[in-house]
């Protein structure tokens, strides 16, 4: 018998690829995590004790899933003090708990910070990616080179829904952020550059490496000042660092502006996230411009969501109206291994690669497959070679299981997307994520330090 999961690979040679109905994928999606489960449950610690604690042997079912997921929080939920302390052989015990390598061949002596040690992973082929990491704590989310290219080829194949676009560098390229480093929009951002980006027209405005100590330093800064820890001094220095760097990348934006506005009616892709999306638009309109104008095949992509974004209850109405499209191009998190993207009707079309799972709130359980549904957005990725590939989200999604307005089958997620600690304010409660936490703690207690 054939592998069910090079057979849902095999999935983005079809054209139609994002037009095929629950009824041909749900028994494939079935047999690809179960195959999964049985290649992982081997090599991931984790996996293997939630499997035994919750009594499940075998995935014939949608429901099967749910027990196995992990919570998005568990990829960040190493100690902080082998950070602080920078115990990077205890890291990597920590990762070789949630994926399958066991890292043996990585030398970590003397790395420098989370960075260098992140390095050292990347040049054995070990791409651990990275979260945004301003809550304060980033998440590390293994994949392999093989993961990585899949991806890229994504990206360069399939990413647009509608336009048949092919790489061949052929757009005034302006990306709002960084495009090197270990964080997964960055690497995104890289694969967009390198396919669709002209080399005279390529404007960055963050050209250099995204570092995660930087980012969460200024986290931990941020909440020693709520808390009434940090120093004057302390204080002082700070304010005066984040001051010279939001001058210089302001700048940087103000001149990006002005290369934009320069060939705004020629075919052109903003990649930006929903901040630098609506700060562009603040200063494009401060020049007196009130609407794009872009050229014909333009592109606007990024996301982000709202998140604790303070901005007005329209603010995608008057985004969509000012660069002409419809919202978002795709929805999509730093843990999905990929996205997605949204058709002519502005809804999300979920790529076949991946169930996607709607439960109830606590994570619990699977709600109906029918008609418009409200829950937590959770998915089984079987695809993906070094993470068990079922996880839950922190989003809150509407979806849509009958037949989308564009014409195409299956699934759609509609905006917006919230998130539930915005929406309750309160720490989001994930009912598999304390207990996944738990047996990690207890698994390093046999773990050698």
């Amino acid at each position: 018998m054939g592998s069910a999961i090079e057979e849902l690979r095999s999935l983005r040679n079809r054209k139609d690829l994002f037009d095929i109905s629950e009824e041909e994928l749900r028994p494939l999606h079935i047999a690809a995590a179960q195959e999964s489960f049985e290649e992982k449950r081997g090599t991931i610690p984790v996996l293997d004790k939630r499997a035994r604690d919750t009594g499940i042997n075998a995935i014939r079912s949608l429901d099967d899933m749910v027990p196995l997921l992990f919570s998005h929080t568990n990829y960040k939920s190493y100690p902080a003090s082998f950070l602080a302390q920078k115990r990077w052989k205890q890291l990597l015990q920590w990762l070789s708990l949630i994926s399958t390598p066991n890292y043996d061949d990585v030398d970590v002596e003397g790395a420098g910070d989370v960075d260098e040690f992140l390095d050292r992973l990347w040049a054995k082929n070990y791409c651990v990616n990275t979260s945004s990491g301003t809550g304060g704590k980033i998440s590390l989310l293994p994949k392999s080179k093989a993961d990585m290219d899949f991806l890229k080829e994504f990206v360069w194949h399939h990413r647009q829904m509608e336009s048949g676009l092919e790489p061949k560098n052929q757009f005034h390229f302006f990306h709002f952020g960084p495009a090197k480093g270990t964080y997964a929009a960055a690497n995104t951002a890289a694969y967009n550059i390198e396919g669709f980006a002209r080399p005279d027209s390529t404007y960055i405005l963050i050209d250099e490496p995204m570092h995660n100590s930087a980012i969460m330093r200024m986290a931990e800064m941020r909440k020693r000042m709520a808390d009434g820890e940090a120093t004057p001094d302390e204080i002082t220095a700070f304010e005066a660092q984040a001051s010279e760097q939001g001058k210089r990348f302001s700048a940087r934006f103000d001149w990006m502006v002005d290369r934009l506005i320069e060939v705004r009616h020629e075919r052109v892709w903003i990649n930006a996230m929903i901040a630098q999306s609506w700060d562009l638009m603040q200063r494009m309109k401060a020049k007196g411009i009130q609407t794009a104008g872009l050229g014909p095949g333009s592109i606007v992509s990024g996301g982000g969501g709202r998140k604790h974004l303070k901005l007005p209850d329209d603010f995608q109405e008057q985004l969509s109206a000012f660069y002409g499209t419809k919202g978002p191009g795709a929805y999509g998190m730093s843990e999905m291994s990929w996205w997605c993207p949204a058709c002519r009707e502005g809804r999300y079309h979920m790529h076949p690669f991946a169930s996607a799972l709607i439960l109830d709130q606590p994570g619990q359980r699977v709600l109906a497959r029918e008609g418009v549904v409200e829950g937590r957005f959770a998915f089984m990725d079987p695809t993906t070679d070094h993470r068990w590939g079922g996880m839950i989200s922190g989003d809150k999604v509407i979806v849509d299981f009958g037949p989308c307005p564009c014409g195409r089958k299956g699934m759609t997620v509609l905006n917006p997307v919230q998130r539930y600690t915005d929406l309750t304010g309160d720490e989001d409660k994930i009912q598999c994520a304390g207990s996944i936490d738990a047996y990690i703690r207890g698994n390093f207690n046999e773990v050698p330090t």
